[in-house]
């Protein structure tokens, strides 16, 4: 009898993990972003400290931070979540690739670029992430 009720208990907590396909989490990110000028030559680096939050969609395989309403393409990779995503756009070339916790708290690494026809942008950086929840994603995300 013993056995029924503890699968019964295993099936409805797990049935709740799985029914919040929401993942919330913040990260600080500190990191190098260096722009040269294609038409000077002209570089410029600097050192940089950011702080971004995540609405990750579990279901969806979606996720976007709280300063770009759109969402973009991730897959999970083991314990990661992983973003490589290009664009072509008339006069604009970027890669985006990002890899963050699947479970926070975790380590978060990006290395990105991004080309115009006068500007050639690396941002690379590494940081921590940690647990957030829904109602301080909806206080801070751009699209409220």
């Amino acid at each position: 009898m013993k056995l029924p009720l503890l699968l019964t208990t295993l099936i409805l907590s797990a049935s709740t993990a799985i029914a919040d396909d929401f993942l919330y989490m913040v990260c600080k990110i500190e990191g190098q972003n260096t722009s040269t000028n294609l038409v000077s030559k002209d570089v410029i680096d600097d050192d940089y400290e950011d702080y971004l939050m995540f609405e990750v969609d579990l279901s969806k395989s979606l996720f976007r931070n709280h300063r770009d309403p759109e969402w973009v393409q991730m897959s999970v990779d083991g314990n990661t979540i992983v973003q490589d995503t290009k664009y072509d756009r008339e006069g604009f070339t970027a890669r985006v690739r990002g890899v963050l916790p699947l479970n926070p708290p975790g380590q978060i690494t990006i290395d990105n670029w991004f080309k115009t026809t006068t500007e050639y942008q690396v941002v690379k950086g590494k940081g921590d992430c940690k647990m957030s929840d829904s109602s301080a994603w909806n206080e801070i995300n751009v699209d409220r």
